[in-house]
């Protein structure tokens, strides 16, 4: 019985690499998106944290320290919308990376589909060959057996 071969194995292997190389790439925009939420959510932390020691209930205030903190606010808010056009970047280039894997997967599931197209007509041949070859065997000792 001869083994399975598929004239298009280095294409599927080409394409299953292209895949995984696409979702890397994918998982790597996602990455660094996930970054860029984590630096806004530690700013709203320091900005909460700045105003909560500013609090109007204190008897002293010190007007360097009130003017230091409203700079590190300012400082705070410009890095935040920083951030924010950063992370519309990052999400349109998530977008972007997404549509690549895509393609990718569905050039890689045609090949595939074809191989187990191709898997299947060559295990019912086979089928019918070993069948075939065991009619055989048995004509010949059946025949063999009469004489």
């Amino acid at each position: 019985m001869k083994r399975f071969e598929f004239r298009l194995e280095k294409l599927l292997n080409l394409r299953e690499f292209y895949e995984h190389q696409a979702e890397i790439d994918l998982a790597h925009a996602i990455a660094h998106k996930d970054y860029i939420d984590l630096e806004l959510k530690q700013i709203a932390k320091l900005k909460a944290k700045t105003g909560a020691e500013f609090n109007p209930e204190s008897d002293k205030i010190n007007i360097t320290d009130l003017h230091n903190a409203q700079n590190y606010t300012i400082l705070l808010d410009k890095k935040k919308d920083e951030l924010l056009e950063k992370l519309v970047f990052a999400e349109q280039i998530i977008e972007e990376k997404r549509k690549i894997y895509i393609e990718a997967a569905s050039k890689r599931k045609v090949i595939s589909k074809l191989k187990e197209k191709k898997r299947a007509i060559w295990e019912k041949e086979n089928i019918k060959m070993e069948e075939k070859y065991i009619d055989d065997i048995i004509t010949y000792k059946s025949r063999a057996g009469t004489c």
